[in-house]
């Protein structure tokens, strides 16, 4: 049996398993915080808000600003938070995909360890 065939008989056990496919969005940011590190995610989801909080604040002071000074240190204010919610929703997605990968490889795993008793 070439690898093909070992191939295509792993994805007909992992289609026969009830598997419907690729999971929503939603399904994989919730998964994110069923996990070991779900303190992690919710920490991050956490600073992620209070950093557009923030961000927020600072636009809303930008335009009170008196002074050209102090409009350009309000903008940079704006924009270190806007790239703190950048960097900490990236960390999200990676994590979200991490996530999704390892339950892939878990539903392998099984499919491959019921074609081996199988034989």
């Amino acid at each position: 049996m070439n690898r093909q065939e070992e191939v295509d008989k792993v994805l007909d056990a992992l289609r026969g398993d009830g598997y419907p496919g690729d999971d929503s969005i939603v399904e994989m940011a919730v998964a994110t915080f069923h996990g070991r590190r779900r303190w992690l995610t919710a920490v991050t989801w956490a600073m992620s808000f209070v950093w557009f909080a923030v961000a927020v604040w600072c636009a809303v002071r930008f335009f009170d600003a008196p002074e050209t000074r102090h409009q350009i240190a309000w903008a940079t204010g704006f924009l270190f938070s806007m790239m703190a919610v950048t960097a900490l929703k990236i960390w999200a997605w990676m994590d979200m995909i991490h996530t999704s990968t390892m339950r892939q490889l878990r539903r392998v795993e099984a499919a491959v360890v019921r074609l081996a008793e199988g034989r």
